[in-house]
């Protein structure tokens, strides 16, 4: 997997946990290697999640008392999802990026993410959890937006992905949405 500047994920946290919450013109840039990348915009554009994000890739109400028991969560369903995936691999790599710094994003959401080259397509998940679970020392988690991310991944496609979550959860009231949202289509909806 490619490293990812410490750095982008305190930008996105940072983004829309501004204890300014009237302060509604924030723009989120992402930044690439630019000499990796030709060409590569520097200011995001909302991405459509719909040709990553199926209906069927939502899992409402999922008991786990941990961050580990959810992320084994995560690497059963999207094996379950795609047959020919590594359960035991794609756990251990979510275990390994959230060693590396945690995916939480405040708002009681996480984006833990896996770079697979058993992976074809770049997927994102969404696990609601029945109860609200301890990811780092001092924030609970209720929902994780995941992605699976084909190694090697053509112009780090995820991080445009990445941005339009983000800007998503700057709204006002998509995270209270989300978390009130009671089926797999109420959900799916809000990622349109």
């Amino acid at each position: 997997m490619g490293v990812i500047n410490m750095s982008v994920w305190q930008n996105l946290k940072n983004a829309f946990m501004s204890p300014k919450s009237s302060d509604k013109q924030k723009q989120v840039v992402i930044v690439t290697n630019d000499e990796n990348v030709p060409g590569q915009k520097r200011v995001d554009e909302m991405s459509d999640l719909t040709q990553v994000f199926q209906v069927e890739n939502i899992a409402m109400d999922v008991v786990a008392d941990s961050r580990a028991a959810a992320l084994k969560y995560l690497a059963e369903f999207a094996q379950k999802l795609f047959p020919g995936l590594d359960q035991e691999t794609l756990y251990g790599k979510y275990l390994l990026r959230e060693r590396q710094a945690t995916t939480e994003l405040g708002a009681g959401v996480a984006i833990p993410h896996v770079q697979d080259s058993s992976i074809n397509q770049l997927t994102m998940l969404v696990v609601k959890l029945k109860k609200p679970i301890k990811w780092t020392k001092n924030e609970e988690v209720n929902v994780l937006i995941s992605f699976l991310i084909p190694d090697p991944e053509r112009n780090y496609q995820h991080l445009a992905y990445f941005s339009t979550i983000a800007r998503l959860l700057m709204q006002k009231n998509f995270v209270h949405k989300l978390s009130k949202a009671k089926n797999n289509e109420q959900i799916f909806d809000l990622f349109k």
